[in-house]
């Protein structure tokens, strides 16, 4: 049976109050502050009833002791007719409800039931929670195996079906606007990725540094956030688009894998005009793993894709540096296909003579097609690094970006190189340099390489061309000679 505290001192009304209610509650009375106290120590009360009109102390002390000990219990005080102000003053204090003496017995009942009814919600939604946690629990070792295989940036474009999830996640909580947001973890900056209902414009301009406004807390604290007024939040400020939203309630939940954010999720604008409560975050967070599933399955379909494409690309090389002979032809060719199968903003070709003395640069600056020959003392620092393929990427001024800077006034942050080698001896190496330090991945190391490998068949074709051409030119010349000196022995 539940306990009910009485702390009382009128006899008549103890006992009215015990007959009434003992059917239903263990009813335990006390009226001083030392008992109640030792009480209280040694048991969990469901419900209190204070006389705050109590002769032996005063009300309000009284009131103040037992809060502090039970600040989570109701407590339901009254008072005689002349002390109403105090009962007022114990309500702002956190009483749960006040009444005047002499008491309705229906009334006190109707409240008594009332609290009853709270505590069964609060059971509830302290299973729900129970529950929730479980589930949280178990999604979590669900993701561990991924935690190594998922991607660190996201390059795919769009994808139907997150467009798909964030509709359905819309339709199922009731609201017109649903986003989400990836984090960029070179720039430690958000971006929506896709959403429903904002405007093209909020979709491209709306940017939030990690702890920056709600979003950007979300991702740096990895914890889900319910807001039900963001007006009567002081934490956080209200956002530039803010006018677009017409009720003040939203949800924002982290997209995570073990520690690491990789998003936002976020829902606002409550079609009831009601504020969220702990069912739309909780359904908000199970969207949340849905999504990050999709993410890692577009992401693998768009390199997929791009893999293929590229492959398709590679051959379509193959056959255009394979097309001619001539050695700049062949570099220039090179040049334009890398920079647009790469996607790279500057691409170079670095071409070693035979003797091993002189190295030529070639490259594109815009459209146009430049020709640098570099000093003997830069042969030696570009020859120690070139013999076998490497990717670097961090910040601008790294020590491994400054021999392309200083030929090339660049500003790089990211690098592949890979080596050309013709019959065993390195004889050139071709090489991708962007601004972005997350513009090239692993995979473009091998798919470097096998173009190198494609452009050494075509370089050595081209050498034997020209040597060919030098042979033909050497022995017309040898003719001729002859053929003067013939004439010559006639005259």
């Amino acid at each position: 049976m539940r306990k009910l505290l009485l702390v009382d001192d009128d006899p008549f009304s103890r006992k009215m109050l015990e007959d009434m209610f003992r059917d239903e509650w263990k009813i335990i009375s006390e009226s001083t502050l030392d008992e109640i106290s030792r009480r209280m120590a040694q048991e969990t009360f469901k419900l209190i009833l204070l006389n705050a009109s109590i002769r032996r102390t005063d009300g309000e002390m009284m009131f103040d002791a037992i809060h502090s000990r039970a600040p989570e219990t109701p407590i339901v005080v009254f008072t005689n007719s002349n002390q109403v102000r105090l009962g007022r003053s114990l309500l702002k204090k956190g009483a749960f409800w006040h009444m005047i003496m002499p008491l309705n017995t229906d009334d006190l009942s109707h409240i008594m039931r009332i609290t009853r009814r709270m505590e069964e919600f609060q059971d509830k939604a302290t299973a729900s929670q129970s529950d929730f946690t479980q589930l949280e629990d178990g999604i979590a070792r669900m993701f561990i195996p991924m935690q190594g295989k998922f991607p660190e940036r996201f390059t795919f474009e769009e994808d139907d079906l997150i467009q798909g999830i964030l509709e359905l996640l819309g339709d199922i909580l009731q609201v017109d606007k649903t986003s989400l947001m990836l984090l960029n973890p070179e720039t430690g900056e958000l971006r929506i990725k896709a959403a429903k209902g904002l405007t093209a414009y909020v979709i491209q301009n709306s940017v939030r540094k990690l702890g920056e406004g709600i979003a950007g807390w979300v991702a740096k604290e990895g914890k889900p956030l319910l807001i039900k007024d963001v007006q009567k939040d002081p934490q956080f400020a209200e956002s530039s688009f803010f006018h677009q939203y017409t009720t003040k309630s939203l949800v924002c939940v982290p997209l995570k894998i073990g520690e690491r954010v990789i998003g936002v999720l976020s829902a606002n604008n409550h079609l009831s005009g009601k504020p969220f409560d702990e069912k739309d975050l909780y359904l908000a967070t199970i969207f949340s793993h849905l999504l990050l599933l999709t993410l890692q399955n577009a992401q693998l379909h768009w390199d997929r894709e791009r893999f293929y494409e590229r492959e398709s690309e590679i051959a379509g090389l193959n056959r255009k540096i394979t097309a001619t002979l001539e050695p700049k032809v062949l570099f220039h060719i090179l040049l334009n296909e890398c920079s647009s199968i790469f996607k790279s903003e500057y691409v170079f070709f670095f071409y070693l003579d035979e003797k091993n003395s002189d190295i030529s640069l070639y490259y594109l600056n815009g459209t146009r097609f430049e020709e640098v020959t570099l000093p003997h003392h830069q042969v030696r620092p570009w020859l120690s690094r070139r013999n076998e393929a490497s990717f670097f990427s961090g910040e601008l001024n790294s020590p491994e970006f400054e021999f392309l800077k200083s030929l090339t006034n660049l500003d790089i942050r990211s690098w592949v190189y890979a080596p050309i080698v013709l019959q065993d001896k390195l004889s050139g190496s071709l090489e991708l340099a962007s601004p972005d330090p997350g513009r090239f991945k692993q995979e473009d190391v091998q798919l470097l390489i096998r173009t190198c490998q494609q452009a050494s068949l075509a370089l050595n074709n081209a050498r034997l061309y020209t040597k060919l051409l030098n042979s033909i030119k050497e022995i017309s010349d040898a003719r001729k000679e002859v053929d003067r000196v013939r004439r010559g022995q006639y005259i």
